[in-house]
């Protein structure tokens, strides 16, 4: 048994509350149980208890074994000294505060109905990608979309905190910081790490500064990268190479080991050669990209954006050295709905956090709303058990579904199996 089985036991008062003593044969009263603490200290705060008849107002702290009380060091711990009442499954070593009084206990064991610990351990040895798949047509709607909506919450918030921390790295400066997130997630996960390092040593100013000149800002990011390094001899390879080197001199410029970029196994439309050259064509078209979503466009104007069209050679390359059937040269749908699902969205939800401005939270939220679901095969399996995916609002909550709750079976955790269990 885990101890979030205990917390959520306590929390919803899920035991025979009237038979419960003591195991000093106390008499016990649980008048509030308290509010979880999801802060360190002790796990429940702000409990009534009346004990022997003695009201009392303070700290609940759960373990499955009363030993481990010593084992996590809280009798040497003055957190904890207002704790009022120990929580096990079974008591096999009293337990003492911080002042050396003992701490009032009472045991679960023979309190805990056999058909709940049933239930939840049948949810936890499950091994489905989705544990609760066999029942989950008894449950509510209402209740699955709560909890899709708290999910999609959970997935901004972590999404964000990428954000929040490469701000911190750059001194709160916002530009620079969504200048670096945007080029890591245009990697499309094989080649984010190398295009956050081309973000970060290229300096976004300079960009800006030269962006009427297409062909500079070419040799700038692609010179960078460490592309312009091979004796390939077209013209518009040549050009942006002479231009770096004068450049690389003048700003003291250092580039990446082309090594680093990953080609073998992905479809040309994903080639970084391609993806640098749409960057480069983007911070071109709106060189204040990140102060110009601060007006919270209409997803249209940003897609425009998001399409601009790079240099005429890439209509017939994916790659310097070799020539291809003419294709489209700039993003297609799919990709600009990924950076306005992965990027902005985020990005809007974490501005709004930070400066306390729901207006943008709320932007981040629409956007969503509004942007056609995803589709992949685990958003499928939810699918196929009822759960809408009617916009990409629902597909994020689907996955932050599946990665905080489902795949780590924190069943207790999430409201769909608090109906389960409680049922």
């Amino acid at each position: 048994m885990e101890e979030a089985f205990l917390h959520f036991v306590w929390q919803h008062g899920l035991f025979d509350q009237l038979r419960c003593r003591g195991t000093h044969g106390e008499l016990i009263e649980i008048v509030n149980r308290g509010y979880p603490n999801f802060d360190s200290g002790p796990d429940f705060l702000d409990a009534h208890i009346r004990i022997n008849s003695q009201l009392w107002i303070g700290n609940v702290e759960i373990h499955i074994h009363s030993a481990e009380w010593y084992q996590h060091r809280h009798h040497k711990d003055f957190a904890y000294d207002n704790t009022i009442l120990h929580v096990v499954l079974t008591d096999n070593d009293p337990a003492f505060l911080p002042t050396g009084t003992r701490l009032v206990t009472i045991e679960l064991k023979d309190h805990i109905p056999r058909s709940l610990y049933g239930k939840y351990e049948a949810l936890r040895q499950n091994f489905l990608t989705i544990p609760c798949s066999n029942v989950i047509q008894k449950i509510p709607q209402s209740e699955t979309e709560e909890m899709m909506e708290t999910s999609l919450l959970y997935r901004l918030h972590r999404k964000s905190a990428y954000l929040l921390e490469l701000l911190k790295q750059m001194d709160n400066d916002w530009q620079k910081a969504f200048y670096v997130f945007f080029c890591r997630y245009l990697g499309f996960k094989v080649n984010s790490d190398a295009m956050e390092n081309l973000a970060r040593i290229t300096p976004i100013s300079l960009i800006q500064k030269n962006r009427d000149q297409p062909e500079l800002v070419d040799a700038l990011l692609f010179g960078q990268a460490g592309m312009l390094q091979y004796p390939i001899k077209n013209q518009y390879y040549q050009t942006l190479r002479k231009e770096y080197q004068y450049q690389k001199h003048k700003n003291n410029l250092v580039p990446l080991n082309p090594v680093i970029w990953k080609f073998l196994r992905m479809r040309p439309v994903n080639f970084p050669t391609l993806k640098i050259a749409q960057l480069s064509a983007i911070l071109q078209t709106n060189y204040h990209f990140f102060s110009w979503l601060l007006d919270i466009p209409e997803p249209r104007e940003i897609k425009a954006v998001l399409i601009s069209r790079p240099s005429a050679f890439w209509k017939t390359h994916y790659h310097f050295n070799k020539k291809s059937a003419p294709h489209a040269e700039n993003m297609g749908n799919q990709s600009v709905n990924g950076l306005l699902t992965n990027v902005v969205a985020p990005v809007w939800f974490a501005y709004g956090r930070v400066h306390h401005q729901n207006r943008y939270s709320d932007a981040a939220l629409q956007l969503l709303h509004s942007l056609p679901a995803e589709n992949n095969k685990l958003i499928r399996q939810y699918s196929l058990l009822g759960f809408p995916n009617q916009s990409a609002r629902d597909s994020q909550g689907l996955m932050g579904l599946s990665e905080f709750f489902c795949i780590p079976k924190k069943c207790t955790n999430c409201a769909i199996g608090k109906c389960i269990l409680s049922a």
